[in-house]
């Protein structure tokens, strides 16, 4: 079930893609180093979902639905994988 915090109310809304999103306001994710990149990325989106998830509730925590994504992946030692991403909530 979707829930809101009441938070998001601090931060000014737009309309885009048919959705409501923060206006400038980012939230970030990263992995832990993962032995895929397919696995970094996802733990990323996880970790930016679940801080989302809890400042604002679950309306906003789908990342499929942020706007202005940007994923950050990089080998790291050992063959593995690290990743950042940054988006803005939108529900």
């Amino acid at each position: 079930m979707a829930d809101e915090t009441g938070f998001a109310s601090s931060h000014d809304w737009r309309k885009e893609r048919g959705l409501t999103c923060f206006v400038d306001h980012y939230h970030y994710g990263s992995s832990t180093t993962q032995p895929t990149r397919a696995k970094a990325e996802r733990d990323a989106i996880n970790s930016w979902s679940s801080f989302t998830d809890f400042e604002y509730g679950s309306n906003w925590a789908r990342y499929s639905k942020a706007g202005g994504k940007k994923m950050t992946c990089k080998s790291a030692g050992g063959g593995g994988w690290e990743c950042s991403v940054e988006a803005r909530p939108c529900r």
